[in-house]
């Protein structure tokens, strides 16, 4: 069971960093298109 909370927690640091990319690129106004393109 302990490499399923070693999951876990991978998994919501991915998100948390996906989420934080994204508030990022909010603030900069720019569409979320562009940044998946470059």
């Amino acid at each position: 069971m302990r490499d399923m909370t070693k999951l876990v927690k991978a998994v919501k640091k991915l998100i948390k960093a996906i989420h934080d990319l994204w508030k990022k690129n909010k603030q900069t106004k720019k569409p979320l298109d562009d940044f998946w393109q470059s």
